[in-house]
């Protein structure tokens, strides 16, 4: 709900192997804690880093839930007969064609374009030049710049034995990588440049930012912060070779070599999809009707060079939606209705990817008797109130009685003989806050399952091995029975009038809903 390191070829190889494969599983394990294990390990992996919608590697996790699907035969109902529904999203990256820095010593001269050993975060051209100063800084803390050393200069710093992201993680290591970094500006350098192998290696390339939309973010023109450049020590070593100078800790070291640095952002389609498939239902008089289960593929990505594996916050609702994509593909018999499986992006930016499913709906809105939203469904609450060992057998069932008795009556019965949770309704303030609520603005019957909020909600510590699978596994259980009732049943549920009418203002929606309307 609303550290990074590039996969190697052999553990990328590893997951694209295991994927198709373990979809081959019999479907009743489908639902087992470990098959729902393996899936968030994958998800909340670094090769994923987050998730972060318009963030490269959440194109790996939009392939790795496409791919399981294809391998349980479902029905591409995204651009082009894909799996992908693509949300328009643009990237702003430094131009790996008219970026480069350059060295020079007399004739000779070292140029290294974007990649492995020169690479960063940036947010605006830059162009810049000067005699190149090297800086060794074993206590950042205690570091005075020479500014006499230091103005009009090529800088480049290195923290040597200090570990950036574990020293600099989290809030109060973000501030502190901020003020010194100000302090090593405050001194006039042309440009900073930072040597450091992991940041250098793992972003691999001039990494910029990502906004929702067709064009290219607004740039701010006043508060931004100076691009952020690393390079690694053998690419600092080959332009040490040009002209030698002893490094000492703590002073500035000036070099007799000049330095060439350019900057070029370029705009580019960002990494944003839905990925949706379609299971067909089998009778011919409901099979054009559908009911939709979700979840949100995206999580925070990457903060600050802070990876946010978000295990629970969505990867606990992926695995399920998966899971049960497989049960229900695999059943021995088929559902009557059609049934949608739907990963979401941008839910953690403002739900944008089901904002955009709704306004350009691959099934039409009026076929769905029902949309089952599953964000956050992998541990239990716990708060200053409440231990998780308290909430063991809680779970919140939102927003179902907003719009439609029916769908509340059929969850509350089938969680008297299947789910048999403690449900609680004392978080509805979240009905707001995940992807279901665009298609209740339609008039789409809705329910919202969520095991409740923790201390790792939205921080780092969102990690695969603090899930409760055994209790991810009875949720899915308990989605899978709503879900068969509403596949199968006669009737779809109903929109009740006088609950429309008393919710619609707040919903901002239609005139008339999408489904059925009982007055």
């Amino acid at each position: 709900m609303k550290q990074l390191a590039y996969t190697t070829p052999m553990r990328l190889a590893c997951w694209l192997l295991i994927a198709p494969l373990a979809a081959q599983e019999a479907s009743p394990a489908a639902l087992a804690p470990a098959r729902l294990r393996a899936h968030v390990e994958v998800l909340a992996s670094v090769d994923f880093a987050g998730r972060g919608t318009g963030q490269r590697e959440f194109a790996r996790a939009a392939n790795y839930v496409a791919q399981q699907m294809r391998a349980l035969q479902l029905e591409p109902l995204g651009d082009s007969g894909t799996f992908l529904q693509a949300v328009p999203w643009t990237r702003v990256d430094g131009d790996p064609t008219a970026c480069a820095l350059v060295v020079t010593a007399g004739e000779q001269r070292v140029e290294i374009k974007p990649g492995e050993g020169f690479a960063g975060r940036v947010w605006f051209d830059q162009k810049a030049e000067g005699d190149l100063a090297f800086l060794s800084c074993p206590d950042p803390s205690a570091v005075v710049v020479d500014k006499t050393l230091v103005a009009g200069r090529v800088l480049f710093v290195e923290l040597p034995g200090i570990d950036l992201d574990a020293r600099f993680a989290a809030l109060e290591g973000a501030r502190a990588w901020a003020k010194f970094k100000d302090r090593l500006r405050d001194g006039g350098p042309a440009a900073v440049l930072f040597v450091d192998d992991a940041r250098a290696q793992r972003l691999s390339g001039l990494e910029g930012t990502d906004a929702p939309g067709a064009s290219a973010p607004a740039e701010r023109a006043s508060g931004r912060q100076p691009n952020e450049l690393y390079v690694s020590r053998a690419t600092r070593d080959q332009f040490l070779a040009l002209a030698p100078v002893s490094l000492v800790g703590g002073a500035v070291s000036v070099s007799s070599a000049r330095a060439h640095l350019a900057i070029t952002l370029e705009a580019t389609a960002a990494p944003a999809w839905n990925v949706v498939g379609r299971l067909r239902g089998g009778d011919p008089n409901k099979v054009d009707e559908h009911v939709v289960i979700g979840c949100h593929l995206d999580h925070l990505g990457t903060v600050n060079g802070v990876v946010h594996p978000g295990a629970d916050d969505d990867g606990s609702g992926i695995a399920a939606v998966l899971a049960l994509a497989e049960t229900f593909a695999k059943a021995p018999t088929g559902p009557r209705r059609s049934l949608v499986f739907v990963a979401f992006c941008g839910e953690e930016r403002g739900l944008l990817g089901s904002k955009h499913f709704v306004a350009h709906p691959p099934i039409p809105l009026a076929s769905i008797a029902a949309e089952l939203q599953l964000d956050m469904v992998g541990r239990s609450e716990e708060n200053a109130h409440e231990t998780a060992a308290q909430n063991a057998n809680s779970l919140h069932l939102i927003g179902t009685e907003k719009l439609s008795k029916d769908l509340h009556a059929l969850c509350v019965e089938q969680n008297r003989t299947v789910g048999k949770f403690d449900l609680e309704w004392d978080e509805e303030d979240v009905f707001f806050r995940s992807d279901h609520l665009n298609f209740a603005k339609r008039g789409v019957p809705i329910a919202f399952f969520f095991t409740g909020f923790h201390g790792d909600y939205h921080a780092p510590g969102d990690t695969a091995d603090k899930l409760d699978y055994d209790k991810l596994s009875r949720v899915a259980g308990y989605v899978h029975a709503i879900a068969a009732r509403l596949a199968d049943d006669e009737a779809r549920p109903l929109i009740d009038e006088a609950l429309w009418r008393k919710n619609r203002e707040k919903l901002l929606g239609p005139s008339m809903p999408a489904a059925p309307l009982r007055k």
